[in-house]
């Protein structure tokens, strides 16, 4: 934000870091919803043929560490999306 210096008539930088959020897909485009507003539907075409496995421990690991050390406040809230988020299963969400 620019505030202005009253005194010289002049703009100065008031900047704050502030917390910011991502939205997660760990199982990718899979799901097990049909739902009719969904963007999200086609998206598994661009995989073609490829197997779809949701996203690998090491990148959650990475995803994670960045995703904390990058927010200035210590509360850090995670938002998981991506078809249904449950299809992760459950030994994903253990091993936050």
């Amino acid at each position: 934000m620019y505030k202005p210096n009253k005194a010289s008539k002049s703009f100065t930088l008031d900047f704050k870091p502030r917390p910011f959020s991502l939205m997660t897909k760990p199982a990718g485009p899979l799901c097990n919803l049909n739902c009719t507003y969904c963007y999200y539907l086609e998206k598994y075409k661009l995989y073609n043929d490829r197997k779809i496995t949701g996203m690998p421990d090491s990148l959650l690991e990475e995803f994670v560490k960045q995703y904390i050390d990058s927010q200035p406040v210590s509360d850090v809230i995670f938002v998981w999306q991506g078809g249904e988020p449950c299809l992760a299963g459950l030994s994903f969400y253990h091993q936050l």
